[in-house]
């Protein structure tokens, strides 16, 4: 498994997304996900760009449709601006979980998919909270 990031982050925060995206993803052979950090800006205009929202979010998640024949399985772009005004303790980290489950096929549209989706967060480690507002995008 391969995780890339995209743009200048600190290490250490580099290293703990790498340390999540890396546990979620261990039995994930030869597979790569991209993630991209951004600003509000830039978020903005790529939410208007593939969902038609003029607004700014805290993570887009882009699954990659063919994974049956590419590496890569996703990009997930990240807005820690955003994150920092919810205020919540390790909102990213949170938020990275439930879009590397998005990528992987899980989802929360029904509610067996969403009590599915729920143990598994709960398992990775955000038991006890709500999972924070995704937006998925194709």
């Amino acid at each position: 498994m391969k995780v890339n990031i995209i743009n200048k982050t600190p290490n250490k925060i580099k290293n703990k997304i790498l340390d999540t995206a890396k546990y979620i993803l261990k039995n994930k052979k030869n597979k790569t996900i991209n993630i991209k950090i951004t600003n509000e800006k830039n978020i903005k205009i790529l939410n208007k760009k593939y969902r038609g929202k003029n607004k700014t979010t805290d993570v887009l998640t882009f699954k990659n449709e063919n994974i049956k024949i590419h590496n890569d399985i996703g990009t997930i772009i990240l807005c820690p601006e955003i994150m920092k005004k919810t205020q919540k303790k390790n909102h990213w980290q949170k938020t990275l979980i439930h879009s590397i489950l998005h990528i992987l096929n899980y989802n929360h549209i029904k509610n067996k998919d969403f009590i599915i989706m729920s143990k598994i967060e709960k398992k990775i480690g955000m038991s006890g909270i709500e999972p924070p507002t995704i937006t998925t995008s194709k």
